[in-house]
């Protein structure tokens, strides 16, 4: 009986402690949540917008045992297409910025504020929340299909960049913040439509 007791104590202990963590702003998944074949894809409602870039990504698991595996896939999915997004935003956004103003050197300008960015966007998506985490049935037997969301403040990469350029000697000269912030607004509102 002090064996059983010992044992239901230990149990209990260790429910606790595993109940005990960071209270992070994340959504998390539920113990067990239900498994459903949905009509429209998970984390599809966390779209981009002019205040936050997000993006989506899935992978499948075979069976319960890879289920963490295939969120981890997911999450690097999510973040390789979060990188592109806004990759792909500030490339716009640099050419719009080196056709409108004068720019010493436009084709060196618009080289070092990418590669700036792609530094910033490298540190911004190690910390970036996964704000949707669901599954789904997958259409083989057996398998599940991990969705995750995850999302980075417009604001935050705007600041980074900034915040780099002001310590680039070079990109300093050609950098006015008001302007860029400018045509980086013009090009952040295309996410509204």
């Amino acid at each position: 009986m002090k064996k059983i007791s010992l044992f239901l104590g230990a149990a209990l202990m260790a429910l606790v402690v595993a109940s005990c963590g960071s209270s992070k702003d994340v959504v998390t998944e539920t113990a067990n949540p239900s498994i459903q074949t949905l009509p429209d894809e998970p984390c599809s409602e966390f779209m981009s917008t002019s205040d936050i870039f997000r993006a989506t990504g899935q992978h499948i698991a075979k069976g319960d045992r890879q289920m963490q595996f295939a969120y981890d896939q997911a999450a690097i999915a999510a973040r390789n297409e979060l990188a592109s997004q806004i990759e792909t935003t500030i490339k716009g956004v640099n050419d719009r910025y080196v056709n409108s103003y004068t720019v010493n050197d436009a084709n060196d300008f618009k080289d070092r504020i990418e590669n700036l960015t792609r530094a910033v966007v490298n540190q911004e998506l190690k910390f970036a929340p996964i704000v949707c985490k669901k599954r789904a049935l997958g259409t083989e037997q057996g398998t599940i299909i991990c969705y995750v969301a995850i999302e980075v403040p417009v604001q935050k990469i705007l600041d980074g960049i900034t915040s780099s350029v002001s310590n680039d000697d070079r990109l300093r000269v050609d950098y006015e913040y008001e302007k860029f912030k400018k045509v980086f607004d013009e090009e952040m509102s295309n996410y509204n439509n």
